[in-house]
C-alpha cells in the first residue's frame, strides 16, 4: 500500500469544502445562471431543487461534489436561497447518498459540462508524467493536477485517489 504525503489534517483540508468563505466568493460562485435555474426547477421536489442549485454551484467553484451537501455555510445557504426563492431549512429534507443524489449528480455533470475522473485515468495519469519527470514535489504535482482537472472539468476525486496518483509505488 502507498504511503500518503500528506498528514490526516492536510488531507482533511483537501476534501473539506471550506467554510471560511467570504461574502464576495459567495457571489462569485454561488450565483445561480438562469440555465441553472431552469434545469434546477426540473427537480419535483423543492427540496431537491434546493440541493441540486448547492451542487451546481460546489462542482463549479471545487470542481468536485461536496461529502455532506448539507454542511454548507449559512452564508452560502441564505445567498442561494434568496435566487432559488426556497427556505435553506428545505435541505434537511435533501437526500444524502441515494440514488436521487446519484441521478442529480449526473444531470449537473452534463449540465456543466464536466465529465467523469474514472473514465479518464490513463489520460490524466499521460498528462501528469511529465510533470512528474521535470518535479518530484509531490504537494506541488497535485496542486498541479487538481487545477488541470478543474480547468478540464473533470470532477475530482476524493484526496486519496489523486494522492495515489501523484505517488505511484511510494
Amino acid at each position: 500500500m502507498p504511503t500518503t504525503f500528506l498528514t490526516p489534517k492536510e488531507r482533511e483540508a483537501y476534501d473539506a469544502v471550506p467554510d471560511n468563505i467570504s461574502y464576495r466568493q459567495v457571489v462569485q460562485h454561488f450565483t445561480i445562471t438562469p440555465d441553472d435555474l431552469a434545469v434546477t426547477n426540473s427537480c419535483r421536489r423543492k427540496a431537491h431543487r434546493f440541493g441540486f442549485a448547492l451542487q451546481i454551484c460546489y462542482l463549479r467553484w471545487l470542481g468536485r461534489f461536496p461529502d455532506d451537501v448539507k454542511a454548507a455555510p449559512a452564508t452560502i445557504l441564505k445567498f442561494l436561497s434568496e435566487q432559488i426563492t426556497l427556505s435553506p431549512e428545505l435541505l434537511l429534507k435533501y437526500p444524502g447518498q441515494t440514488r436521487i443524489s446519484r441521478i442529480h449528480r449526473k444531470r449537473i455533470r452534463q449540465h456543466l459540462g464536466y465529465r467523469e475522473f474514472s473514465s479518464l485515468q490513463e489520460e490524466i495519469a499521460a498528462w501528469l508524467l511529465p510533470l512528474a519527470h521535470e518535479h518530484d514535489f509531490a504537494r506541488g504535482l497535485l496542486d498541479a493536477l487538481i487545477e488541470h482537472l478543474h480547468r478540464e472539468k473533470i470532477v475530482r476525486p476524493g484526496i486519496s485517489t489523486l494522492e495515489r496518483l501523484v505517488t505511484p509505488g511510494t
